[in-house]
């Protein structure tokens, strides 16, 4: 996810008082753990209402994704 998206998608969730989806983040295996350890329970402690899905993939199957939305 881009900065840019990154920051729109900050912005939309403070906006809202309840928040209810899902989320499928697709990463390398060397960003997902970060991502999981440091970011994932701050996140869902304030959105428990948010399902995060994380999967790690290579950017061959990253772009494959993408094609099929």
């Amino acid at each position: 996810m881009s900065i840019k998206k990154f920051d729109e998608f900050k912005q939309n969730i403070e906006e809202e008082q309840q928040c209810v989806g899902h989320i499928h983040i697709v990463t390398p295996d060397s960003v997902c753990e970060d991502m999981i350890n440091n970011r994932y329970i701050d996140f869902h402690s304030k959105y428990p209402d948010i399902s995060v899905k994380f999967t790690t993939a290579d950017t061959s199957v990253m772009f494959e994704m993408l094609d099929h939305n």
